[in-house]
């Protein structure tokens, strides 16, 4: 069945929406009849069937139909289509022997059985008013629409629901937006959210954020997934719950608190209101996950709903596990035979999931595929002049156009004489490892011409009535390399849409957040060399994991051999250069002994042979970042004070870690370090061994991660340290068992020296670490051996194994899990300011300007434009990164420019606008 659902809704911030009824097109039935629905006249029926009106609408599934039912025919079963699918939608069988050997191997030892299509009984009612109007009645549901149960609906020829979706619930914060921040108690520090699940035993918390006093606007960006596999706790839990005759027993509760760092230690949050989803209603009203949606928040103890203190945005993957949960209840009767049941099942589900049932069992025994999606939402278009839009425009609309030809389209609206269309579209486009999507952006981000990774939001003018014209306005671009290389999402952003002839006409309010979608396939890139290589190899390991298939082990393995790397020799620099007479006369690159003592080891110098295989966990490493740091007031910083530099002292490292030093900023106090360190932690590493002790010491100091900030006087005599300035910590204990997450670019309060009370902020640290990942890894050794002591005697002699798969002396898996990742190398741009000499030479019409730096191979970084200034002084705060490691596009024309025999090949470009 699908579903055309008609609803009302209430204006107004958290404004109802009702369901006034719906209308249904069954599939199946649209098949077996092979007719469209065509500009249908549909019934809509309320909750007790009763016709409330009738839809017109088109729904043009049959050939599609019959091509997927073509695929199911020629390939046996579902299972069967799908992994050959994946693999000839990037690699074509017939022309990779390899893919077709693996392929056909498999098949000699699985056979499949022909399916036969299941001819519909042409006597059967339901079918023929399918026939009749493109859907049939099914059971009713809780609140009054309609949902067919499980064993009446005809599995035979259906494709199976995704099994990844249906094995967990993605729960997602993603901001706390405050009405009035008046409505906050004066101690509150932070703000926090904590989610209470009606299966798990204790409640999830998000991380602590500032309160934003200026936007009131809380960023929490949590997820959390929970396992709903067959004998999972939370599953056998939550059949109880939807069970239950009480609502509540299915309501998913998130309450926003308050924190005040001055309390004493252990005092708990405070909380400040919440508000709540009910799984049943989304299994049964709703009909789908939430994607971003904003709740209301009351004020605790508020339940009349009088006073809403703000909005909290989350988003709740749930309804592919709730409706598996719902079949089995209606397949079993009850939530206790239900739970008896699967109890039975559960070992041979394990069995499947390890692949130790043979091909069949390996292709089913996916893991979950990490969930990569692209986020895109068109709020508002105002145009510039109505008055210049063709007169035969009665309505606009906004399309966007995604790489790979994916759309997302808004509804018409009627053309306003003020210039300002709301919308209310958001959309989600999956590209995760497999899907056709996720090609195009591996072509895209490699693509030589930026312009190939260019994406629009078009502004479509149309007229009214049958035939009526659809013309373009303008449309807005958003390359997708320029994402990738700034790291910086779209954000409710202004875009400028601009005309044929490059002329604004208006500006649209939109979103893309594809950033986190980029890296991933990014790195997906860098792990396996090429798009070509990377489309073949993901779209196998969607259906089969490499490390349980020998079959396809070998064909990728034969591949790998087959391929052959050309060499490049390095054109010589000419003898007279006299940079390089310079270099040589100095003794070639300087030392990697610090200033003070510590030492940072240059690129040249580093041993690479250890480095953390591309195919490894991320338990295997703790990534340490720090950004930058925000000075509150330059005059807490003493006179002397030349730069600044932050020092890291890890618990599990002999000493401590340093930034670069960087100038004192005096006028935008803002210092950037750009700090990484990747600590190892794999068995038998002796970091990993020292921090087993920090975890199971009962003194929670001994698992601080602490970062000192410090000045430098540079005219102090040689030697002299730095002095430390300030310092706040993060505790490696708290991201195990309170945060839960990663820490990502988070901003810390840097307290004086000295100031144990915390009275004086003198500034903001941004850091972000990445360790949950390996912490749960020690504490999964910890738990399992009991002791610190014993786990380090166990990983002892794992130790040399480890080593020995590492190093690829055994055979095919340890080959392709030793991959070092290629070297992450970047070109650092900034602007900053720009003095024009005279600006009465500047031509009249100018009002703003710009600069851009334009780059080799089509990379541009562009600033905002900022109001010509009379001074002739303009400040700008743009700093960007171009990716030119191994495999990038730019890295290709950087080779051309630096080989190039005229010179100005390589020349590059600041231009002023």
């Amino acid at each position: 069945d699908t579903h055309f659902v008609v609803y009302g809704h209430e204006r107004g911030s958290g404004g109802k929406t009702i369901e006034l009824g719906s209308a249904c097109v069954n599939l199946q039935g649209m098949l077996s009849s092979g007719k469209d629905v065509a500009d249908g006249q549909l019934e809509v029926l309320d909750g007790s069937g009763k016709k409330v009106g009738t839809l017109t609408a088109t729904l043009k599934a049959v050939e599609a139909l019959r091509d997927v039912d073509d695929a199911l025919e020629r390939h046996g079963d579902a299972k069967a289509a799908k992994l050959k699918e994946a693999v000839e939608a990037v690699t074509p069988l017939a022309t990779d022997p390899l893919m077709a050997a693996a392929l056909g191997a498999a098949d000699a030892a699985a056979p499949v059985a022909t399916r036969r299509r299941r001819p519909m009984p042409s006597s059967n009612p339901l079918m023929e008013a399918v026939t009749a109007q493109g859907g049939a009645p099914s059971r009713r549901g809780r609140y009054g629409f309609t949902r067919e149960s499980a064993d009446s609906r005809d599995t035979s020829s259906r494709r199976p629901a995704a099994a990844e979706a249906e094995e967990e619930i993605v729960v997602e914060v993603d901001r706390f937006e405050l009405a009035r921040v008046e409505d906050l108690p004066s101690e509150a520090d932070e703000l926090l959210v904590g989610v209470d699940m009606p299966n798990l035993p204790s409640e999830l918390f998000t991380k602590q954020v500032p309160v934003d006093e200026r936007t009131c606007k809380h960023t929490f960006a949590f997820s959390q997934t929970v396992d709903m596999r067959v004998g999972s706790k939370p599953r056998l839990e939550l059949f109880d719950a939807l069970e239950s005759p009480q609502q509540d027993d299915s309501a998913l509760l998130f309450t926003v608190s308050w924190v005040d760092l001055q309390a004493p230690k252990g005092t708990p949050p405070q909380p400040l209101g919440s508000c709540e989803l009910n799984l049943e209603e989304i299994l049964d009203k709703r009909r789908a996950d939430v994607l971003s949606e904003g709740l209301p928040v009351y004020a605790d103890g508020d339940k009349n709903k009088r006073k809403q203190l703000g909005t909290l945005h989350v988003t709740v993957r749930a309804i592919a596990a709730l409706r598996a949960l719902d079949a089995s209840l209606q397949k079993h009767g009850s939530a206790a035979a239900a739970k008896r049941a699967e109890a039975k099942l559960a070992p041979a589900a394990d069995e499947l999931r390890s692949g130790r049932s043979g091909r069949g069992a390996v292709v089913a025994s996916l893991a979950p595929a990490k969930n990569v999606r692209v986020q895109v939402a068109i709020a508002k278009l105002e145009l510039a002049d109505v008055g210049a839009v063709p007169t035969e425009v009665d309505d606009v609309s906004v399309e966007y156009a995604f790489v790979g030809g994916a759309m997302v389209k808004s509804a018409r609206v009627p053309l306003s004489d003020g210039g300002r269309h709301f919308y209310d579209i958001k959309a989600e486009l999956d590209v995760s490892a497999g899907k056709p999507l996720r090609g195009a952006m591996m072509d895209a981000i490699e693509a030589a011409a930026a312009v190939e990774a260019d994406t629009h939001f078009v502004v479509y003018g149309h007229e009214r009535g049958s035939g009526g014209k659809t013309i373009e306005l303008g449309s807005a671009c958003v390359n997708l390399q320029g994402m990738l290389s700034s790291g910086k999402d779209v954000a409710d952003g202004q875009l400028e849409v601009l005309d044929g002839s490059g002329k604004k006409v208006g500006t649209l309010t939109a979103t893309l957040k594809a950033v986190e979608a980029l890296r991933d396939v990014d790195d997906a890139l860098e792990r396996h060399g090429d798009a070509k290589a990377a489309k073949l190899k993901e779209a196998v390991e969607a259906v089969t994991p490499l490390a349980t298939d020998p079959l396809m082990a070998a064909a990728l393995g034969a591949a790998d051999a087959a391929a052959p790397v050309a060499t490049r020799r390095r054109r010589p620099m000419p003898s007279s250069n006299p940079l390089m007479e310079a270099v040589t006369a100095q003794g070639g690159a300087p030392s990697r002994r610090g200033r003070y003592g510590f030492t940072r080891e240059s690129a040249d110098s580093r041993d690479t042979s250890s480095r953390r295989p591309a195919a490894a966990e991320a338990e295997e490493e703790i990534v340490v970042e720090v950004d930058r740091f925000e000075l509150a007031r330059v005059e807490d910083l003493p006179s002397e004070a030349d730069e600044l530099l932050v020092g890291v002292d890890m618990p599990n490292l002999p000493s401590e870690l340093f930034t670069k030093q960087v100038p004192v900023d005096e006028r935008t106090c803002k210092h950037t370090f750009a700090f990484s360190q990747t600590v190892d932690m794999r068995v038998g590493s002796k970091p990993r061994l020292e921090l087993f002790d920090a975890l199971e010491s009962p003194q929670q100091d001994d698992s601080a991660l602490l970062f000192t900030v410090s000045w430098v006087d540079l005219q102090a005599p040689k030697g002299t340290p730095p002095q430390p300035l300030g310092s706040c910590e993060l505790n490696l204990e708290e991201i195990l068992d309170k945060r839960r997450a990663d820490v990502l670019s988070e901003g810390l309060p840097v307290y004086a020296d000295g100031d144990k009370n915390k009275r004086k902020q003198l500034g903001t640290l941004h850091v972000t670490v990445r360790a949950i990942a390996a912490l749960r890894a020690l504490d999964a050794s910890l738990q399992k051996h009991g002791s610190a002591a014993a786990a380090k005697r166990a990983e002892a002699k794992l130790a040399p194994a480890a080593d020995e798969l590492r190093s690829g002396r055994s055979g095919r898996g340890a080959v392709v899990a030793s991959l070092a990742p290629a070297k992450n190398v970047r070109v650092q741009v900034a602007i900053a300011k720009l003095e024009l000499a005279d600006v009465g030479a500047v031509p009249t019409e100018v009002d703003d300007v710009s600069v851009e730096y334009a780059f080799v191979g089509g990379a541009m970084v562009k600033s905002a434009r900022v109001p010509l200034s009379d001074g002739g002084r303009h400040f700008y705060d743009i700093k960007a990164e171009l990716d030119v490691s191994a495999g990038k596009p730019l890295r290709g024309a950087m080779m051309d420019a630096i080989e190039a025999a005229a010179a100005v090949e390589a020349d590059t470009h600041f231009v002023v606008y």
